[in-house]
């Protein structure tokens, strides 16, 4: 008997590793309870081993919402001596909370998984870990290139491809933020070799990372597009829930900038659906954020307010610069057009403030800031303000604004495919053309913008345009 049961354990510990390799989840999922289910519960060790895969099973078919797999394969592991195996745990459940939103939790965990291994020898989870916390630094605005070099050192030396396109994704990633044109090239190897390793879940992190520099850095936003949609494409492959999840949240972004309002009210409305039924989600903030400005376009300020509060929860407990910073601009924009001046005033000081500006770090958004400024007087602040930023597309644009050269910051913005920001530039160059008599150039600008307000039912700002345009003729 205990011949064939150890035959049997060995057969399905074997088929949940292929299949999981194969990223089929609820498959591996199977196998390994049934093989835990063969092992007597004085084997403490091999128990443990099996814990921490099936953690991963049911965490890519998405069964393990609350982390409660990974949680008790983290016990389990501990309690049998495994630190470095209990660190990795440790650090994929700080990713499970970050995904959530809650940026102090999944610190928590990260902070322990760097302690558990700070004095283990070379390993797999070990390598994993220093990733991963290469990864949180660098959302938290506090890279450490000396933890990415540390983890890419392992990879190398133990072969693991995964670990090594995670952090070339980091590190390239970092560099683009800092400036380096060689960043984009880094991230891109990563994508390659996750690509090549069948590392699905990298290389959506791959292509959303060259997403983001296409849309944020370079200004090309049909292109942040496309490779938005090629994450999506092998999320789809991949069947996890949360990659999914966030490819979604990713493009609903690039809709509602685009101007494709119908597919965004949709998706947003599905995404926070989810997050409703599921628990909060790391996108909601910005999801929010983008449905509370089409709400206020399209004439509905109760609803648009309500999201705006909400986001900006959503978007303090996430912390994260990418996320706060644009959730801060929108919000204080929705604010200043719903004519609440003092709560505008109050989130444009959060953002012009000495101590909560980064001023190398770019952001959507941040045109929106500077409307939102003109609108409560605070347009030389929002000059001073950007004064420091690198010549980034998005704060070229807002310079361009905030110096009232609305045609020049609509062109740019036009050349970016930010039509939303464009059709807004367009109605404040109208608007000022119109004040000094100019009423054909202004004609000229408000087409341009009563076209993207009609197409996409911004019917609140179709009618002001409508009326400028009246009193031009």
């Amino acid at each position: 008997m205990s011949a064939r049961a150890a035959r049997a354990r060995s057969a399905l510990t074997g088929a949940g590793d292929r299949a999981l390799a194969l990223n089929a989840f609820a498959a591996a999922a199977g196998f390994y309870r049934a093989a835990l289910g063969l092992w007597p519960q004085d084997a403490t060790g091999q128990r443990a081993g099996l814990l921490f895969l099936l953690a991963l099973a049911l965490g890519g078919s998405g069964e393990d919402d609350d982390g409660a797999a990974l949680e008790q394969a983290r016990s389990a592991l501990l309690a049998v001596g495994d630190q470095a195996k209990a660190a990795e745990t440790e650090a994929r459940l700080g990713e499970l909370w970050w995904l959530k939103g809650h940026r102090d939790r999944a610190s928590g965990h990260m902070g322990r998984a760097q302690a558990l291994v700070r004095d283990e020898p070379a390993s797999a989870a070990k390598a994993y870990v220093l990733s991963a916390l290469a990864r949180y630094q660098l959302l938290a605005d506090e890279f450490d290139a000396r933890t990415a070099q540390q983890a890419l050192e392992l990879a190398d030396e133990l072969g693991l491809g995964e670990v090594q396109a995670q952090v070339l994704v980091t590190s390239g990633t970092a560099r683009a933020l800092a400036g380096d044109p060689q960043g984009k090239a880094d991230i891109q190897r990563g994508l390659e070799i996750a690509l090549a390793g069948n590392h699905l879940a990298t290389a959506v992190r791959g292509y959303a990372n060259l997403s983001y520099v296409a849309q944020i850095l370079d200004g090309d936003l049909p292109e942040g597009l496309r490779l938005g949609l090629e994450a999506e494409k092998v999320a789809q492959r991949l069947g996890a829930r949360a990659t999914l999840r966030w490819t979604r949240g990713v493009l609903i972004g690039f809709w509602f900038e685009l101007g494709n309002w119908d597919k965004c009210a949709r998706a947003a409305d599905e995404f926070l659906a989810e997050s409703a039924a599921l628990g909060p989600h790391y996108h909601d903030a910005f999801v929010r954020c983008c449905r509370s400005w089409m709400r206020l376009a399209r004439g509905d300020v109760q609803a648009a307010l309500e999201d705006q509060r909400e986001s900006l929860l959503s978007g303090r407990r996430a912390k994260d610069l990418q996320v706060l910073y644009p959730v801060l601009a929108f919000s204080a924009h929705v604010l200043a057009v719903a004519g609440r001046a003092g709560e505008t005033r109050r989130i444009l000081s959060e953002l012009f403030g000495a101590d909560a500006v980064d001023l190398a770090y770019p952001y959507e958004g941040c045109t929106d800031c500077v409307l939102a400024a003109e609108l409560v007087g605070r347009r030389d602040q929002a000059r001073q303000w950007l004064a420091a930023r690198r010549d980034f597309p998005w704060f070229v644009a807002a310079r361009a604004l905030a110096d009232q050269e609305f045609v020049a910051a609509a062109e740019s913005l036009d050349s970016m495919g930010a039509a939303r920001s464009a059709a807004l530039a367009r109605f404040r160059a109208a608007q000022e053309l119109v004040k000094t008599g100019r009423s054909a150039e202004a004609d000229d600008q408000l087409r341009h913008a009563l076209g993207f307000f009609r197409s996409v039912g911004a019917t609140r700002f179709a009618r002001e345009a409508q009326a400028l345009l009246a009193a031009s003729a």
